[in-house]
């Protein structure tokens, strides 16, 4: 095209510089005449040549900014236009000019919405500021008797106006409507240019939905504002304009608003993208706080309240609780719980259901459970006496796994009022502070594993007896202050000098092998064993009376004695006495030891393969 252009600019100058030269040399009137109607003719042309030229080059560079590439949105109809290009393409190219859009009357410019501090921005404000701005310029270029935007969600199914500058006093208060048969839901789910030219009074109020009375409309245009993510494009927004003119919209008018919906997308885009900054840069604040938690404390308790109290900064809420698992009680319960207006919630100690509530399915499947409408949901939150206790709610719901490498420690759960949500992002963003409280629950169950292997005794992999005493005293101390039952037990071979001096150190260590695994296969997993010296067993039952202790050892020595211990391709027996201690109050671990050896010895002395409770 262009070097057509230049190839038709050439002759013609070439035809003007000749037909000069005849008319300068002629002395023919009717050659004459000719020749000066023929230069002004084409003189005529190359000037509105070059206008033309002008006029492409001046959209050309207007556009570029917000049209990089080739708009693929499918359109409905193409009317008429009835809107001249050099008006259009000077307005835009203004707005260019000007390097942003203009503040509308007494609203705050963004810069003072901001103030230079992230924690001071409205991102809502800011956005409705701009795009009032481009609802203007619209307005402007197009003459449009109203100019609208609504937002698109596409999981709720529904439209909400952005901002709207109207001639009408009749247009809806309506702020979210859902998706019907009108003109921007065709243009949302359509992902489509909807264009009506002939809009009769009849249907006005079918067609259009956003006017309580007709008003005469007889033009409308929806575009849809696009989001670009990947190789995938979403509806974000509708923008619609109308006119009460007929035919007044055609195909130059539909390229004008399709360029305005990019430059909303740019703008949506760019207010994501600040959006995101900010919250990342709160978010690294918040992992600063846990970090610095975290080498402050050993304790885990004192991280998860770390990471409650950023949380209850990062969103809004009405209420907040942590669910971990008991050790003592080994049960899931709620360890602490917030709420906002002094409503009743969930206590602290109170066990959930894990194979029947949200938090037990997010805790059991380590994943997020994200409900916006709690009230529909078959699940309870936590369990299923909710309503009997009165702990009843309406609104969205988010139990947040705390999560590690492998395994899931526990959750954070987020209530909000009706109505109110919580956008991916910062879901997202507190998932990433759970993930580091996982982290810190994950090194505390490391370090313990690599505290037992330390302190293990290599062969039998029973606590060896120093750090062994440490622990009985830990648990003494527990048991009086959660106030909980603790039965100390002692276990040795009924004759351990007949069986060394019958199979030898090997055969008397295969002997002690054998024994403690039996007594391993019969604890429970936070039972604690150790050895007191190379002969003697010790258990730690915690949470067991000295009477359930009792029937507990006598399993055992039953089992033992019925057993048969393999050695050098021979087998032999042996059995085993115990001795049973239960603690009390303020007992010390030197002192519950003396009891449990006393015990022991009257069992042995009385014949052995019994059980003495002291």
């Amino acid at each position: 095209m262009k070097t057509l252009t230049n190839s038709i600019h050439f002759w013609v100058v070439l035809s003007l510089i000749f037909l000069i030269g005849i008319f300068l040399i002629s002395e023919n009137t009717f050659v004459l005449i000719l020749s000066g109607g023929s230069v002004l003719i084409l003189f005529y042309f190359l000037i509105n040549k070059f206008q033309l030229n002008s006029i492409y080059k001046l959209a050309e560079n207007s556009f570029k900014s917000v049209s990089d590439k080739k708009d693929n949105t499918p359109i409905e109809v193409l009317p008429k236009h009835n809107l001249l290009a050099e008006e259009v393409f000077e307005s835009v190219a203004k707005i260019e000019k000007q390097g942003k859009i203009n503040i509308v009357e007494d609203q705050k410019s963004t810069e003072e919405i901001i103030k230079d501090d992230p924690s001071n921005w409205n991102p809502t404000e800011e956005l409705k500021i701009i795009l009032e701005d481009v609802l203007k310029l619209t307005h402007q270029i197009l003459f449009t008797y109203t100019t609208c935007f609504y937002w698109y969600n596409n999981q709720t199914q529904q439209l909400v106006l952005a901002a709207k500058l109207t001639e009408s006093p009749n247009f809806s208060d309506q702020k979210k409507k859902l998706l019907g048969n009108d003109i921007i839901s065709e243009a949302a789910v359509l992902k489509k240019v909807i264009i009506l030219n002939h809009i009769s009074i009849e249907k006005e109020s079918d067609e259009l939905g956003y006017y309580t009375y007709p008003q005469g409309i007889h033009s409308a245009i929806a575009v849809p504002t696009l989001l670009t993510s990947g190789a995938t494009s979403n509806v974000v927004g509708v923008l619609i304009v109308d006119s009460k003119a007929d035919d007044a919209f055609g195909e130059e008018t539909i390229s004008i608003v399709k360029n305005i919906t990019h430059l909303i997308s740019s703008i949506v885009k760019s207010h994501s993208e600040k959006f995101d900054l900010i919250s990342d840069s709160t978010l690294l604040k918040s992992e600063h706080r846990i970090k610095n938690k975290i080498r402050s404390f050993n304790d885990v308790v004192n991280v998860v309240n770390q990471l409650v109290e950023e949380t209850s900064q990062l969103v809004t809420w009405n209420a907040l609780s942590t669910i971990l698992f008991d050790s003592d009680l080994q049960k899931w319960v709620v360890t602490s719980s917030r709420t906002r207006f002094n409503t009743k919630y969930v206590v602290s100690k109170q066990e959930i259901s894990l194979n029947n509530s949200i938090v037990g399915k997010s805790i059991f499947e380590n994943k997020i459970q994200s409900i916006e409408k709690f009230e529909e949901e078959l699940l309870p939150r936590f369990m299923s006496q909710e309503k009997e206790i009165g702990i009843l709610g309406r609104g969205s719901f988010y139990s947040i796994p705390i999560s590690g490498i492998n395994k899931c420690f526990g959750a954070l759960t987020i209530e909000t009022s009706e109505g109110t949500t919580i956008a991916n992002k910062e879901i997202e963003n507190i998932y990433n502070l759970t993930s580091l409280c996982g982290l810190v629950f994950e090194m505390h169950s490391l370090s313990s594993a690599v505290t037992f292997y330390k302190n293990s005794d290599e062969i039998n992999s029973l606590l060896k007896p120093n750090y062994f005493k440490d622990r009985l005293e830990i648990e003494l101390k527990r048991a009086d202050d959660v106030g909980s039952d603790m039965t100390f037990v002692l276990i040795s071979l009924s004759n351990p000098d007949e069986v060394q001096l019958r199979y030898g150190p090997k055969g008397f260590l295969e002997a002690m092998k054998s024994v403690t695994d039996i007594v391993v296969q019969n604890v429970r997993v936070y039972d604690i064993l150790g050895r007191i010296d190379g002969r003697l067993i010790g258990i730690i039952l915690t949470h067991t009376t000295a009477n359930e202790a009792y029937i507990w050892a006598e399993k055992i020595r039953s089992r033992i004695s019925s057993s048969s211990i393999v050695f050098e391709e021979s087998s032999f027996s042996v059995t085993v006495s115990c001795g049973v201690c239960g603690a009390i109050e303020g007992m010390t671990s030197e002192i519950i030891i003396e009891n449990a050896e006393e015990a022991l010895k009257k069992a042995i002395k009385t014949g052995g393969n019994m059980v003495g409770i002291y």
